[in-house]
């Protein structure tokens, strides 16, 4: 990005983050980026009625990773992820030598946020790898225990 182009960036706000009908948005600085928000704008849409019968459409989310928390943490990990269906999740922790530790598998996720609670028994200090699988997607993020 050059200094004075404009950017567009189009993404769908997880209805986690709406609260009492308000929406917080942060802009970070990147080292030696300046992020200007010039704009904002929010369309809201009726859903729903429609069709030969009768039932409701639905938008489609997308499926992500949401996020680790508490990360560092000395207790329960916990893990929280976007499902728009009920479809199979599966849930490793590796140890930084990338030998599997904890394996999880949830075979029909709710449509949603859901949360994953992992408690590291047995686990020493230290980093570790989550990695959360399913049809079409996966993404590793970095999870550090203490004792």
């Amino acid at each position: 990005m050059n200094p004075g182009e404009k950017v567009v960036e189009e993404s769908w706000i997880p209805d986690a983050c709406i609260h009492d009908n308000e929406i917080t948005i942060k802009v970070k600085v990147l080292n030696g980026t300046v992020a200007v928000l010039s704009g904002f704008e929010i369309y809201a849409e009726e859903v729903g009625g429609g069709g030969p019968q009768g039932e409701e459409a639905q938008i489609a989310k997308p499926f992500f990773f949401d996020r680790i928390y508490p990360n560092p943490t000395k207790g329960i990990l916990k893990i929280r992820y976007n499902s728009p269906d009920n479809r199979k999740i599966t849930i490793k922790l590796y140890d930084v030598c990338g030998r599997l530790v904890h394996s999880q598998e949830i075979i029909k996720s709710k449509i949603g946020i859901n949360e994953v609670l992992i408690k590291p028994d047995g686990l020493s200090a230290g980093v570790y790898f989550v990695r959360l699988e399913t049809d079409g997607y996966q993404k590793v993020e970095k999870a550090i225990l203490l004792r």
